[in-house]
């Protein structure tokens, strides 16, 4: 049944999409409904899977913002001479904290973060943290 939804919405809007020519425009992707939680955990980890094959992530960091307990500040450093770095939020309330949890987990495998030391792997950096000696 979520298949066939899939399908039939991707469709409707591939048909509905304007092109310059009588050619149809590329079908786009629809994901799977979901609980909201899941849904906009998805929809930003695709948006990173195409900005990283389209630009490049080369490196990111996290940040809880200093005036709402609810909301995470994620910069990126892009593979760009016209926007270097972007920011985007994201609100604990929609996602949840196993949703931040999958996005950090697709950016790790995409770039370094910008928090881990130059001169130092990133494993060693892994291995002192866990022990608490990061500060």
């Amino acid at each position: 049944m979520d298949k066939r939804l899939k399908d039939v919405i991707k469709f409707c809007l591939q048909i509905q999409a304007p092109t310059p020519s009588s050619y149809m425009a590329p079908a786009p992707i629809v994901l799977t409904p979901e609980r909201i939680q899941f849904a906009i955990a998805d929809g930003i980890a695709l948006w990173l899977n195409k900005l990283h094959e389209a630009v490049g992530i080369e490196g990111w960091t996290v940040m809880p913002s200093l005036t709402a307990r609810d909301v995470v500040k994620v910069t990126l450093k892009l593979r760009s001479k016209q926007v270097e770095l972007t920011q985007f939020t994201i609100r604990l309330h929609q996602v949840g904290t196993q949703g931040l949890s999958d996005v950090l987990s697709i950016l790790q495998h995409m770039a370094p973060m910008f928090d881990v030391p130059s001169d130092m792997s990133e494993s060693a950096y892994k291995n002192l943290s866990d022990k608490g000696l990061d500060s």
